[in-house]
């Protein structure tokens, strides 16, 4: 009886001695799901916005725009907020995109999509991209005839986010933005001809305006995250 006694005293001494070593050892298992869940965002990609009625006395500035056109530049806007906001992984466009010509295939696009395992595709129109002067001038008593200039810029974004695999519209988003500038005249109807200071002019404003719209979409985009 005392040998059994010793033996189980043994024992359970033996047990304690290596409890803290298991759970020293099993700590990082434990830790491991958590990190990778975490690091797990839904994965997305945007493509170039198309265009809709956009009025043909501005397609200089809509094909120009940033350099790159309206539809590749306020793209690339709206990129650059959802990759610092962090609720998405952002797929460059690069790898996602199928033209057939210089026209985006949008079946193609979604089958590759789904290849690269992205959960969802933003595309999207731009519905309105103007720029409009207005002088207006009077004639003052004993003065003469004055003149004040206002330039507005008015964008209009429409995007939907679409399941690559089921096709499905997941969520969709507006946005609207407009700026306006005085005392200052941008030529809008010189086409190639404008100079370079009324480009940046024009471009300074219609930027002002599409971050106006896509920080009203931007929010809209990110409530999506739980419906992916």
């Amino acid at each position: 009886m005392q040998m059994i006694s010793r033996l189980l005293t043994s024992t359970g001494c033996a047990l304690l001695a290596f409890a803290p070593i298991q759970a020293v050892v099993a700590a990082p298992d434990a830790v491991a799901p958590v990190q990778l869940a975490q690091n797990e965002r839904p994965k997305i990609a945007i493509l170039p916005l198309s265009h809709g009625d956009v009025s043909s006395d501005y397609w200089w500035y809509y094909s120009y725009y940033r350099g790159q056109g309206a539809a590749r530049g306020i793209s690339e806007l709206l990129i650059t907020e959802l990759v610092n906001d962090g609720a998405y992984s952002v797929v460059d466009s690069s790898q996602v995109a199928v033209q057939s010509g210089n026209v985006l295939d949008e079946s193609a696009t979604l089958d590759r999509a789904q290849e690269m395992n992205v959960d969802a595709v933003i595309m999207g129109t731009i519905t309105q991209f103007d720029l409009k002067d207005n002088r207006q001038c009077v004639n003052v008593p004993f003065v003469g005839r004055t003149c004040s200039d206002e330039t507005n810029a008015t964008v209009q974004l429409n995007v939907r986010l679409v399941d690559p695999v089921t096709r499905e519209i997941i969520a969709t988003a507006q946005g609207e933005g407009d700026a306006s500038r005085s005392g200052g005249y941008i030529n809008l109807n010189r086409g190639p001809d404008v100079s370079s200071d009324e480009n940046r002019a024009a471009d300074e404003l219609l930027t002002e305006a599409t971050e106006e719209a896509i920080e009203a979409i931007v929010p809209e985009i990110v409530s999506a995250e739980g419906r992916l």
